[in-house]
């Protein structure tokens, strides 16, 4: 993460709270680096599942992985490494090696329950839209206890797409009762952040230390950047 960047440029939601809760009605929230720090759990998990079949995996499989849906990650795992394996024995295995950390240790990022709160007193409605499995969303946000925030979960898994493509982001939209022009989706990462963009969607991005290296980017596309809540 780019430090003099965040020091000298930073802003943070809750200083633009009431700005974005007069612009928009609905909120959909990516997960994993947006509002809970869960990426450093997930950068070894499929290599360590590989591992524990006794496969080596090549060098970059982090970076291969990293803008993938579970589901395309899983296709990946087993068109390179484990053909044998079906694509829910894949998503088991890996999801098994984080399951863990989603029970007892993940940390929401710093700020974020408070601005969830301030969301909701303002009569905004919140959704997730994320790449993650809906086991380990649901088992994050009860323990988390910020799962009465939201009015809905859809996940990529469920609804057989990935983040390249922007039916997640309106699909969770429309179930809020709003639309792409009062909507505005939270995100860390450069593609979903892309993708929802170049659907029309404002964004707000979330600086997250897996995406520091498109941070740059990320800020050129977004509505928003928010070093943290």
């Amino acid at each position: 993460m780019d430090e003099k960047f965040v020091k000298t440029y930073a802003l943070f939601a809750r200083d633009y709270l009431d700005e974005i809760c007069s612009k928009y009605k609905h909120v959909v929230f990516d997960l994993d680096g947006t509002l809970i720090d869960s990426m450093p759990v997930w950068h070894d998990s499929a290599r360590n599942f590989l591992k524990s079949l006794g496969i080596d995996a090549e060098a970059n499989l982090n970076d291969v992985l990293f803008n993938l849906s579970l589901i395309k990650g899983a296709e990946y795992i087993q068109k390179t490494y484990t053909p044998k394996l079906s694509i829910q024995e894949i998503l088991y295995g890996v999801e098994g090696v984080v399951e863990g950390a989603y029970k007892t240790s993940i940390p929401l990022k710093d700020g974020a329950a408070e601005f969830l709160q301030g969301l909701k007193e303002r009569g905004l409605n919140c959704a997730i839209a994320t790449s993650n499995d809906i086991p380990l969303v649901k088992l994050a946000l009860e323990r988390l206890q910020i799962d009465r925030y939201f009015d809905g979960i859809f996940t990529c898994t469920q609804m057989n797409t990935s983040k390249d493509r922007p039916d997640i982001y309106i699909e969770a939209a429309k179930a809020l009762g709003g639309s792409i022009n009062d909507t505005i989706v939270f995100e860390d990462v450069l593609l979903a952040t892309k993708t929802a963009v170049n659907a029309g969607f404002a964004v707000a991005a979330i600086q997250d230390e897996f995406s520091s290296n498109d941070w740059a980017k990320i800020t050129s596309l977004a509505t928003y950047a928010f070093a943290g809540y």
